[in-house]
């Protein structure tokens, strides 16, 4: 709940500097942030579950307040499929890093392959 409302938060301050910036142009469409806890995206998209939330109302409330404005969407995610998560979280198998990165930035797996080098040390400490 707290990244969500963050974001929205952000949001909010760029959508701002886009829509100055281009002369009112731009930064008039709904963005939609893609969350992958489901309590916050059920809470930001329904009224009658701030009940149980009484501890974050003021957050649940302002992304509610987001939603109704049309200025944002919030879209449940697999935890699994969140591109977010490569850069967030321990990913062991490099083919997995690889299929996130591809996701973000809407590449195919194979742009991103990694040497594997031998030293981690400066080539002008080797020579002798």
């Amino acid at each position: 709940m707290f990244a969500a409302s963050v974001a929205g938060a952000v949001l909010v301050s760029v959508t701002s500097v886009l829509t100055f910036v281009s002369f009112g142009v731009l930064g008039h469409q709904t963005v939609r942030i893609w969350c992958d806890n489901e309590a916050a995206v059920m809470a930001a998209n329904d009224a009658s579950s701030i009940k149980r939330l009484a501890y974050i109302a003021r957050r649940v409330r302002f992304l509610q307040e987001l939603v109704t404005r049309k200025i944002v969407v919030l879209l449940n995610i697999d935890g699994k499929q969140n591109p977010a998560d490569a850069l967030t979280k321990h990913i062991e198998p490099k083919a997995t890093f690889r299929d996130y990165m591809a996701r973000l930035y809407n590449a195919t797996a194979s742009l991103f392959r990694f040497s594997h080098t031998t030293s981690m040390a400066h080539p002008a400490e080797n020579s002798d």
